[in-house]
């Protein structure tokens, strides 16, 4: 029969894929003598120094960040790359497990990268199903460094998209965040001036090929998610379009055809004053 302590770390490590750490168990009411025990008996497993973990687990990428959350200590958090994967700004899995600790510990995390920051505070993290993550503004700083402005832009426009982040939180943690010497700083600088107020991020990779074209071809910006000008038209939108010279261009009508409604139906609301431009991509 299992003992209180027992069933308050088991509880625990289901929260956490099967892992926690020495100080959580202590808190729990384990003693190091206890520990040692469960750990010769094989009831419990050591995953890293001082994170242990519960046998019949099996590895997984969210496995590996709590160890290395554990072994990096209290504040640490999951951050760069990690974090991006974990907020789902990045749809592959990165190659290293990357979390940030604060400034001065030397926490040594096999399999691992551990980065150090003065400045990581409370505003820097969230939970993610109880895992401390770099928030989404954070996340975009510390990728800064090594991204490139296309690929920031892109990464900044899903986060508006899909509401993990807004416009103002991004700006206040940049201001907080640029201090002299901060690599990547300018970089990110660059894509937030290029996004600047009433700005409606690209709501496809074909809206986004769309607006590169526009602008490659010296064009001024067109009024993004314009609402459709046709009278019969009531809950439509078109990818772009400009009031005057009455064009609408679209890359993909078929996104923002209200339901039940055709894109040749859209093509027929169309005001005979206004033009309309298919621009075909794939």
């Amino acid at each position: 029969m299992s003992s209180p302590v027992d069933q308050a770390v088991e509880a625990l490590a289901g929260r956490q894929c099967g892992t926690f750490s020495r100080i959580e168990a202590l808190r729990l009411g384990a003693t190091d003598s206890l520990t040692i025990r469960r750990l010769r008996s094989g009831r419990w497993i050591r995953l890293a120094p001082g994170v242990y973990g519960l046998p019949g687990v099996a590895s997984s990428f969210h496995q590996r960040l709590w160890v290395a959350v554990h072994a990096g200590g209290v504040d640490a958090a999951v951050s760069h790359e990690s974090a991006s994967s974990v907020r789902w700004l990045s749809r592959s899995l990165p190659e290293h497990i990357e979390v940030t600790v604060p400034h001065g510990r030397h926490p040594v995390v096999a399999g691992a990268v551990v980065h150090q920051s003065r400045v990581l505070t409370p505003a820097d993290v969230g939970r993610v199903k109880g895992l401390p993550v770099t928030t989404v503004p954070r996340t975009l700083v510390d990728l800064a460094p090594r991204f490139g402005t296309k690929r920031l832009g892109i990464l900044l426009d899903e986060a508006l998209n899909d509401r993990k982040a807004t416009m103002i939180e991004v700006h206040q943690t940049f201001a907080r965040l640029a201090v002299p010497g901060r690599r990547g700083m300018l970089k990110l600088a660059a894509v937030l001036d290029a996004r600047g107020p009433g700005f409606v991020p690209p709501a496809s990779e074909l809206e986004r090929g769309l607006f590169e074209v526009l602008e490659r071809a010296g064009l001024p910006a067109p009024i993004r998610q314009m609402e459709h000008p046709g009278r019969a038209v009531t809950r439509g939108c078109v990818d772009a379009g400009w009031r005057p010279p009455r064009l609408i261009v679209e890359a993909d009508g078929r996104r923002c055809t209200p339901a039940g409604e055709t894109s040749r139906s859209i093509d027929g609301a169309t005001p005979r004053r206004w033009r309309r431009a298919s621009a075909p991509f794939g």
